[in-house]
């Protein structure tokens, strides 16, 4: 069972509690400023693949769980993929565009 299963369910979804400038479920307890969120969320979230992908996912396997689910720590070929897509996305998303726009 993964998070996709609980997708915005409050309690079992992780990425829902992440966040707190937005209210993702009717189950968090409304803040002030959560009525302006349509204006502010937007550009947020062009960083949220950067968050993914180091410090959730670097969380996630330090606890060794992500919301419900347990994580064991990747080896082998495993380990190995899991650097490599790191490095990929990387490369990707801040390499890549440099040398179109330094």
């Amino acid at each position: 069972m993964s998070h996709h299963t609980y997708t915005n369910v409050d309690g079992c979804d992780d990425d829902v509690s992440q966040v707190p400038l937005a209210r993702f479920a009717p189950s968090q307890r409304p803040r002030r400023w959560y009525r302006f969120e349509h204006f502010y969320i937007w550009p947020l979230y062009t960083l949220v693949g950067v968050r993914w992908q180091t410090a959730g996912d670097l969380v996630s396997l330090i606890r060794g769980r992500f919301a419900q689910s347990t994580l064991r720590f990747p080896r082998g070929w495993n380990l190995a993929a899991l650097v490599t897509g790191k490095a990929l996305f990387f490369s990707w998303t801040l390499v890549v565009p440099l040398f179109f726009f330094p």
